[in-house]
């Protein structure tokens, strides 16, 4: 039983489809790279709203209004302030 498993993956590798799609599957892995994706996804999760805050500017206030902090986007550069 292990002689006929042993022919089997001798002979999946002589197949010149197995070959193909390994070859082409690696070309595609070296072409695609995700590094290039993550500024575009960025873009988009600030398009959608969901930016990626530094605090730029903090002015304490006592009483009932609290702190007011100017905040920065880090990806799209938009300033915002908000009240904390």
């Amino acid at each position: 039983m292990e002689r006929m498993n042993d022919d089997a993956q001798s002979q999946d590798s002589d197949d010149p489809l197995i070959e193909y799609l390994t070859f082409t599957s690696t070309c595609f892995r070296e072409a695609f790279d995700m590094s290039m994706f993550t500024p575009l996804l960025g873009r988009l999760l600030c398009w959608l709203g969901f930016h990626d805050f530094r605090v730029v500017d903090r002015a304490f206030e006592f009483g009932a209004g609290g702190a007011i902090e100017k905040v920065e986007c880090k990806r799209c550069g938009v300033i915002m302030t908000r009240q904390t």
